[in-house]
């Protein structure tokens, strides 16, 4: 009682970073390794944001007091599912809390400080260049307050809006065929996601294959009772996710008991509820993981309805999807020196 008020009861609660009653868990201790996924397709997918570079409005490290600052950064789209037509973006930049105006390739729409942009899938990966203009910096109110070798920071930042999945081979076994497996046999199986990205989506068994409920020839029981980990990994330091759904699809025959607590059913799909998706969103911030093991149980259905006799395992699949929208941010640093009138001085 003690060990589960102190180790496996915060887990539970948190939803994230843990275990959910399992003896890896009373075994172990809170220090829980996470399977990362392989991926089907080479090729990366969703938007990268290049450094930003200035372009016009500085002479010799002076600010211009003709030509407004241009900042330019580059994006790049990588290749896209081909069931995608259009990827969305919201691209912003600023300076001194200040928003610049953004010029893009391709039509775009505003939104607040934001500009909407609808990139096509053009069946390959291509570029595209952001442009922003801080108008102001030409004006006599913003020289004043300017020091001297003065460092001005200016951020780009890009959300875009993506829908990723992962997909498991499920082996299962009955009784009869795992009484003739030894350790060798068994192996750590890795779900491999649809395309490579920022955000690394992953489930998995702590071992393979699985045995299904019911009685061996010895008369021996198998409850069919195991855990299924799955989970999300950010692979970048300071970037936000926001979190859409997270969706988990079972084969015939797999069930996830009890999951009331942090799922909705609907058709079948398991949905990781709200409350779960924001406790999922804090810990992606801050750990750049966030993961959960569920207790599942393997009914005879996953083995075609009946026992099977020794031999090859049934494969079956499981697919964890996750619709989210991805928050990257990019900074260039200047140093303006200021000017005594409004001459502009000559590049030394």
């Amino acid at each position: 009682v003690n060990l589960y008020e102190k180790a496996i009861q915060p887990f539970i609660e948190s939803g994230v970073e843990g275990l959910e009653e399992t003896s890896k868990m009373i075994s172990e201790g809170p220090n829980y390794r996470f399977q990362t996924s392989d991926t089907q397709n080479s090729e990366k997918t969703g938007i990268e944001l290049g450094s930003a570079e200035v372009i016009s409005g500085i002479d010799g490290g002076f600010i211009s007091t003709t030509s407004p600052l241009r900042v330019r950064s580059k994006i790049e789209i990588n290749k896209i599912d081909e069931n995608i037509k259009l990827i969305s973006a919201e691209v912003s930049c600023e300076m001194d809390n200040s928003s610049g105006e953004l010029k893009t390739g391709f039509p775009q729409r505003k939104v607040g400080d934001k500009f909407i942009i609808s990139y096509p899938n053009t069946g390959e990966p291509y570029e595209d260049v952001a442009t922003c203009t801080f108008p102001q910096t030409t004006s006599e109110a913003f020289r004043r307050t300017l020091r001297s070798y003065n460092t001005k920071d200016i951020y780009f930042t890009l959300t875009y809006y993506l829908e990723n999945f992962a997909e498991l081979d499920i082996k299962v076994v009955s009784p009869d065929t795992d009484l003739a497996l030894d350790a060798r046999d068994r192996k750590e199986v890795p779900s491999i996601m649809n395309y490579k990205s920022d955000l690394d989506i992953s489930l998995y068994f702590d071992s393979q294959p699985v045995v299904a409920e019911g009685v061996s020839k010895d008369g021996s029981f198998s409850d069919g009772k195991t855990y299924l980990n799955f989970g999300l990994t950010n692979k970048q330091v300071d970037t936000e996710v926001k979190i859409n759904s997270v969706r988990l699809e079972l084969p015939k025959g797999v069930t996830i008991e009890n999951y009331a607590n942090y799922f909705e059913m609907n058709k079948g799909i398991y949905s990781l509820k709200s409350s779960e998706l924001t406790k999922w969103e804090t810990s992606l911030k801050k750990d750049q993981k966030a993961y959960i093991s569920v207790p599942v149980k393997v009914s005879e259905l996953a083995l075609g309805g009946s026992n099977q006799v020794l031999g090859a395992p049934v494969n079956i699949k499981a697919r964890l999807i996750a619709d989210y929208a991805y928050k990257i941010k990019e900074k260039t640093s200047i140093t303006l020196n200021y000017l005594e009138s409004t001459e502009e001085k000559p590049r030394e």
